[in-house]
């Protein structure tokens, strides 16, 4: 075990054995470790997604938002990056506001640069998709007088749903 500078064990003993922890499944013990690694090292993403894990497994998803937020805000990343953004979208699109859907799409588009071929980033994407189309529609059938504009506004979304407006390279079966 690599030993703190004031000695004792560090951040990256603590960060080892709550990641054991959380694959035993043992939460209140990889707690435990997850604040003695915190203690030990504040600036440590890993800390900070594995306690966002921790949380996330617990359906504790505005403490596990906090955390991947948080890890986020660091300069080096974390080890399990395409994780915490793939986790930190779903959370967003479980939040279901309009605003976050955009930040959902954020944090799901980098979960898909890192690995574009992972089904469930592409299923969290179509459902954002999917939630902005329904609003537009509700908003459209609430205000709007199914004018021209108002169509053509939604044939803009849907574009962008499809991938010709997005930043995102669609999967084959969405061309």
């Amino acid at each position: 075990a690599e030993l703190h500078p004031d000695g004792g064990p560090s951040s990256s003993y603590y960060v080892a054995l709550a990641r054991f922890q959380l694959q035993m499944r043992d939460f209140a013990k990889a707690e435990n470790s997850l604040k003695e690694a915190l203690h030990a090292s504040y600036e440590n993403p890993d800390v900070w997604a594995l306690t966002g894990h921790l949380h996330y497994l617990n359906n504790k998803f505005r403490k596990a938002r906090k955390s991947y937020e948080r890890t986020l805000d660091f300069v080096r990343d974390a080890c399990e990056m395409h994780t915490v953004c793939l986790r930190l979208g779903s959370i967003y699109l479980l939040e279901k506001e309009l605003g976050e859907l955009e930040e959902a799409e954020d944090a799901l588009s980098e979960a898909n640069i890192m690995n574009n071929r992972n089904p469930e980033v592409w299923g969290y994407l179509t459902l954002i998709c999917l939630q902005v189309k329904c609003t537009l529609i509700q908003l459209f059938g609430m205000f709007g007088t199914n004018s021209f504009n108002d169509r053509r506004a939604l044939s803009l979304h849907c574009d962008w749903c499809t991938g010709s407006m997005h930043r995102t390279p669609c999967p084959p079966f969405w061309r």
